[in-house]
Protein backbone atom coordinates (compact mmCIF):
# COMPACT_ATOMS: atom_id res chain seq x y z
CA UNK A 1 0.00 0.00 0.00
CA UNK A 2 1.27 3.43 -0.95
CA UNK A 3 0.51 4.90 2.48
CA UNK A 4 2.28 2.06 4.32
CA UNK A 5 5.42 3.01 2.39
CA UNK A 6 5.02 6.49 3.85
CA UNK A 7 5.63 5.14 7.32
CA UNK A 8 8.80 3.36 6.27
CA UNK A 9 10.28 6.38 4.57
CA UNK A 10 9.13 8.87 7.17
CA UNK A 11 10.80 6.87 9.91
CA UNK A 12 14.04 6.45 8.04
CA UNK A 13 15.55 9.86 8.63
CA UNK A 14 14.55 10.68 12.14
CA UNK A 15 15.50 7.16 13.10
CA UNK A 16 19.14 8.00 13.66
CA UNK A 17 20.77 10.58 15.80
CA UNK A 18 24.43 9.78 15.45
CA UNK A 19 27.11 11.98 16.94
CA UNK A 20 30.42 12.14 15.16
CA UNK A 21 33.79 11.80 16.89
CA UNK A 22 34.26 14.50 19.49
CA UNK A 23 30.61 15.55 19.64
CA UNK A 24 28.27 14.14 22.25
CA UNK A 25 24.59 14.88 22.73
CA UNK A 26 23.29 16.26 25.98
CA UNK A 27 21.19 13.83 27.91
CA UNK A 28 17.56 14.78 28.31
CA UNK A 29 14.62 15.56 26.07
CA UNK A 30 15.19 16.10 22.35
CA UNK A 31 12.77 17.21 19.65
CA UNK A 32 13.23 16.69 15.93
CA UNK A 33 11.14 18.26 13.19
CA UNK A 34 11.24 16.44 9.85
CA UNK A 35 10.03 17.68 6.50
CA UNK A 36 9.33 14.74 4.18
CA UNK A 37 8.67 15.01 0.44
CA UNK A 38 6.64 11.79 0.60
CA UNK A 39 4.43 13.11 3.39
CA UNK A 40 3.96 16.39 1.49
CA UNK A 41 2.94 14.49 -1.65
CA UNK A 42 0.55 12.28 0.35
CA UNK A 43 -1.05 15.36 1.91
CA UNK A 44 -1.56 16.88 -1.56
CA UNK A 45 -3.15 13.63 -2.81
CA UNK A 46 -5.37 13.44 0.27
CA UNK A 47 -6.72 16.94 -0.41
CA UNK A 48 -8.39 15.53 -3.55
CA UNK A 49 -10.05 12.63 -1.71
CA UNK A 50 -13.67 12.66 -0.58
CA UNK A 51 -13.86 13.80 3.08
CA UNK A 52 -14.63 10.35 4.54
CA UNK A 53 -11.75 8.69 2.69
CA UNK A 54 -9.39 11.57 3.54
CA UNK A 55 -10.28 11.23 7.23
CA UNK A 56 -9.61 7.49 7.09
CA UNK A 57 -6.14 8.00 5.57
CA UNK A 58 -5.33 10.85 7.98
CA UNK A 59 -6.33 8.65 10.93
CA UNK A 60 -4.17 5.81 9.62
CA UNK A 61 -1.12 8.09 9.24
CA UNK A 62 -1.74 9.64 12.67
CA UNK A 63 -1.95 6.18 14.26
CA UNK A 64 1.27 5.13 12.53
CA UNK A 65 3.03 8.30 13.71
CA UNK A 66 1.71 7.88 17.29
CA UNK A 67 3.04 4.32 17.34
CA UNK A 68 6.46 5.79 16.55
CA UNK A 69 6.17 8.48 19.21
CA UNK A 70 5.63 11.15 16.60
CA UNK A 71 2.93 13.47 15.35
CA UNK A 72 2.31 15.72 12.38
CA UNK A 73 2.22 19.44 13.20
CA UNK A 74 0.02 22.09 11.59
CA UNK A 75 2.76 22.83 9.03
CA UNK A 76 2.64 19.18 7.87
CA UNK A 77 5.99 18.21 9.40
CA UNK A 78 6.78 15.20 11.57
CA UNK A 79 7.55 16.07 15.19
CA UNK A 80 9.32 13.48 17.34
CA UNK A 81 10.37 13.73 20.96
CA UNK A 82 12.94 11.38 22.42
CA UNK A 83 14.64 10.90 25.76
CA UNK A 84 18.42 10.46 25.66
CA UNK A 85 19.79 8.91 28.85
CA UNK A 86 23.25 9.81 30.21
CA UNK A 87 24.44 6.34 29.13
CA UNK A 88 23.19 6.90 25.59
CA UNK A 89 24.83 10.34 25.46
CA UNK A 90 28.18 8.85 26.54
CA UNK A 91 28.07 6.33 23.69
CA UNK A 92 27.55 9.09 21.16
CA UNK A 93 25.45 7.02 18.77
CA UNK A 94 21.79 7.00 19.63
CA UNK A 95 19.01 5.24 17.82
CA UNK A 96 15.89 7.21 18.64
CA UNK A 97 13.50 5.02 16.70
CA UNK A 98 14.52 1.64 15.34
CA UNK A 99 13.55 1.19 11.70
CA UNK A 100 10.38 -0.83 11.29
CA UNK A 101 10.81 -4.30 9.84
CA UNK A 102 14.03 -5.97 8.76
CA UNK A 103 16.51 -3.08 8.44
CA UNK A 104 20.25 -2.65 8.90
CA UNK A 105 22.05 0.61 9.72
CA UNK A 106 25.69 1.28 8.96
CA UNK A 107 27.67 4.36 10.00
CA UNK A 108 29.58 4.89 6.76
CA UNK A 109 31.78 7.83 7.74
CA UNK A 110 32.38 10.38 10.45
CA UNK A 111 34.31 13.59 9.91
CA UNK A 112 34.44 16.42 12.44
CA UNK A 113 30.80 16.97 13.43
CA UNK A 114 29.26 15.28 10.39
CA UNK A 115 28.27 11.64 10.20
CA UNK A 116 26.88 9.64 7.28
CA UNK A 117 24.68 6.65 7.91
CA UNK A 118 23.37 4.16 5.34
CA UNK A 119 20.34 1.94 5.82
CA UNK A 120 18.85 -0.97 3.95
CA UNK A 121 15.50 -2.65 4.64
CA UNK A 122 14.21 -5.88 3.14
CA UNK A 123 10.82 -5.96 4.86
CA UNK A 124 8.12 -4.73 4.87
CA UNK A 125 9.53 -3.26 1.64
CA UNK A 126 12.92 -3.09 -0.04
CA UNK A 127 14.21 0.42 0.56
CA UNK A 128 17.62 1.89 1.18
CA UNK A 129 19.11 5.28 1.66
CA UNK A 130 21.60 7.60 3.27
CA UNK A 131 21.45 10.17 6.00
CA UNK A 132 23.98 12.93 6.60
CA UNK A 133 23.78 14.68 9.95
CA UNK A 134 25.76 17.73 11.06
CA UNK A 135 25.97 18.72 14.70
CA UNK A 136 26.17 22.41 15.44
CA UNK A 137 26.65 21.68 19.16
CA UNK A 138 25.75 19.18 21.87
CA UNK A 139 22.22 20.60 21.76
CA UNK A 140 21.42 20.93 18.04
CA UNK A 141 21.85 19.09 14.75
CA UNK A 142 20.44 19.12 11.25
CA UNK A 143 20.24 16.26 8.79
CA UNK A 144 19.33 15.47 5.20
CA UNK A 145 18.41 12.05 3.88
CA UNK A 146 17.07 10.17 0.92
CA UNK A 147 15.13 6.92 0.68
CA UNK A 148 15.34 4.84 -2.50
CA UNK A 149 13.07 2.01 -3.67
CA UNK A 150 13.43 0.19 -6.99
CA UNK A 151 16.19 2.60 -8.03
CA UNK A 152 13.94 5.63 -7.61
CA UNK A 153 14.09 8.28 -4.88
CA UNK A 154 10.83 7.91 -2.96
CA UNK A 155 11.51 10.42 -0.20
CA UNK A 156 13.83 13.24 0.70
CA UNK A 157 13.85 14.53 4.24
CA UNK A 158 15.34 17.42 6.14
CA UNK A 159 15.56 17.41 9.92
CA UNK A 160 16.17 20.06 12.50
CA UNK A 161 16.65 18.81 16.05
CA UNK A 162 17.20 20.53 19.34
CA UNK A 163 17.69 19.68 22.98
CA UNK A 164 14.72 20.82 25.09
CA UNK A 165 16.05 20.19 28.60
CA UNK A 166 17.28 17.67 31.14
CA UNK A 167 13.81 16.46 32.20
CA UNK A 168 12.29 13.93 29.80
CA UNK A 169 8.92 14.09 31.56
CA UNK A 170 6.82 11.14 30.46
CA UNK A 171 8.89 10.46 27.31
CA UNK A 172 10.59 7.09 27.78
CA UNK A 173 14.08 6.33 26.45
CA UNK A 174 13.98 4.24 23.29
CA UNK A 175 16.33 1.50 22.13
CA UNK A 176 19.75 2.59 20.95
CA UNK A 177 22.77 1.12 19.22
CA UNK A 178 26.50 1.76 19.12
Amino acid sequence: MKYKMLGIAAVALFAVTAFADGARPRSGLWESITQSSMLSAAQEMMAALPPAERKQVEDMIAAEMAQLGSSINEAGMIVTKACVTPEMAKLGLVLIQPPQGNCALTASSSVDNTVKVSFACTEPAEVSGEIEATYQSDSAYSAVGITVANGQIVDTQTVSARWLGVDCGDVEPRPFIK
